[in-house]
């Protein structure tokens, strides 16, 4: 449950979180939301194109703080579990069906989507978790501390984090790699 931050500068910064002791997602939610307190306190997220369109910060900026709670679970873990079960279906998105997991043309169907921010479709965030985790977790289960995949997450935490929109040009990358054939 999020609530406004009314928040002035010399004032003290109180941050309560709760969430259920049997929560799975437990330690991860506090960095998740403390990402948000953070960005919001500094002006951190945003950029020139999101600011236009609130829907669309919003999912860029919600892939960056479980971004930022995925690289603090690395960092104090040294270890990653795989945090989400592959698909192997498909989906509907503005009308196009596109395959998951999703790779070139159907992964740039789904970031255009995103873009137009016409509609807040969480199923658009739990699409592009899934391609970002696809980058790391491809054949393992765990991203160890020290790997190059480890250092590869790390960066991608490190260029995302002051700007959530750095995600949207990494996964374009990927997109037109991968429908040219190169992943």
């Amino acid at each position: 449950m999020a609530r406004r931050i009314n928040w002035r500068e010399g004032d003290a910064y109180n941050v309560s979180l709760f969430n259920p002791i049997d929560s799975p997602f437990r330690y991860s939610f506090a960095t998740h939301e403390l990402y948000h307190v953070l960005g919001h306190r500094w002006g951190i997220g945003s950029s020139e194109y999101a600011n236009e369109n609130r829907v669309v910060q919003r999912l860029f900026e919600e892939l960056t703080a479980d971004l930022y709670s995925s690289c603090g679970n690395l960092l104090a873990e040294n270890k990653l579990s795989k945090y989400y079960n592959s698909r192997n279906n498909t989906a509907t998105i503005n009308g196009a069906n596109v395959n998951i997991p999703l790779k070139g043309a159907d992964l740039a169907i789904v970031l255009d989507s995103a873009l137009s921010g016409n509609q807040d479709n969480p199923e658009l965030r739990s699409l592009l978790s899934e391609v970002i985790a696809d980058q790391f977790f491809a054949n393992a289960e765990d991203i160890t501390f020290d790997s190059e995949e480890e250092k590869r997450f790390i960066s991608l935490c490190r260029n995302a984090l002051p700007n959530p929109m750095f995600i949207e040009s990494w996964l374009r990358e990927i997109a037109q790699r991968q429908a040219q054939g190169f992943e």
